[in-house]
């Protein structure tokens, strides 16, 4: 199948450069954006040869974590915001003598959120190693690395301390993970009893078709484990005993969340390259979203919140 294509302006082909917002655009919109040989040639004629030392970054100086932060909103990798999050968890009545687990948790910013919004003990874990560092990083920055830990942990071997939390809290998170019944057993274990389990993520619809979107979507988002039905995740969390009140479909102001922060990022882009590598992640990341939101414009993808709630001592043994 051919690639799609798009005009670029004749200044910019004669200068043998392509501004970054015009790059980005034909990114997010799936195009193929290319210029004359002669003109890259002649655009690499008068550059400058620049020899520089590379040192080692900071994990908050790589470029994905800087896009994402530049995207999402200081502190965060993902549509966030930080109302929700308190409004999320609220029902908990979390309280300083509390503890949340947080899976998945990124960069961080809805752990280091509920921990300044209830004052309370959070431990979060992340297995992107990158994510975790710079996220761990971010918590020592704002004097929470002790209250707002961020640990490198896989979601094949988290280490959930039995009975240990009031709160498990997790946000877009699940969809990575390729075993969810494994996953969900050990966080079970890890509620108190009459804890929560709060969580958001995205589902296929009941009547998802295999559409191009949805496809698209499978085959360019390295992050994706399995995919489950709303249905699914009841049905896992019942099995396991826990109550599962409510649930609410937030498809549509997530796809609002991600239409907002990416056009107000290529509106800020600028003319110039950030760098090759840096050109490189934000193709990669924009036409990840891009696909995403694709999914989620067809139907077959959605995304859903989630309250479930472990028994009372008394409750379980009755029940």
């Amino acid at each position: 199948m051919a690639q799609k294509s798009m005009r670029i302006p004749r200044e910019y082909v004669e200068k043998g450069r392509i501004p970054l917002w015009v790059r980005l655009k034909a990114w997010w919109e799936g195009y193929d954006i290319r210029i004359p040989e002669d003109a890259r040639k002649k655009k690499k004629k008068h550059a400058k040869a620049v020899e520089a030392s590379e040192k080692k970054k900071s994990p908050l100086q790589q470029e994905r974590v800087v896009l994402m932060q530049e995207v999402w909103g200081k502190g965060f990798d993902r549509p966030c915001n930080p109302d929700y999050v308190v409004d999320l968890v609220a029902p908990v009545g979390l309280d300083s003598s509390m503890s949340v687990l947080d899976v998945g948790a990124g960069l961080g910013g809805s752990t280091r959120t509920i921990c300044e919004a209830f004052n309370t003990w959070v431990t979060a874990l992340e297995p992107d190693a990158q994510l975790a560092a710079a996220g761990h990083l971010l918590s020592d920055k704002a004097g929470l690395v002790q209250r707002a830990a961020i640990y490198e942990e896989t979601f094949e071997q988290f280490d959930v301390k039995p009975r240990g939390y009031d709160c498990i809290f997790a946000k877009e998170a699940f969809f990575r993970c390729p075993d969810k019944e494994n996953l969900f057993q050990m966080l079970e274990e890890g509620l108190k009893p009459g804890g929560y389990m709060l969580f958001t993520d995205y589902v296929l619809a009941e009547d998802a078709a295999d559409s191009e979107a949805l496809q698209g979507w499978r085959d360019n988002d390295p992050e994706i484990g399995e995919l489950w039905t709303a249905k699914q995740y009841v049905k896992a969390l019942q099995d396991l005993k826990l109550d599962v009140p409510t649930t609410e479909d937030i498809s549509a102001g997530m796809t609002n969340a991600i239409k907002r922060a990416w056009a107000t990022y290529m509106e800020n882009a600028g003319e110039d390259s950030r760098g090759e590598e840096m050109d490189k992640v934000v193709q990669h990341e924009s036409q990840v979203w891009n696909r995403r939101l694709r999914a989620l414009e067809s139907g077959d993808l959605r995304v859903v919140r989630f309250q479930a709630m472990k028994k009372e001592e008394g409750r379980m043994l009755s029940g």
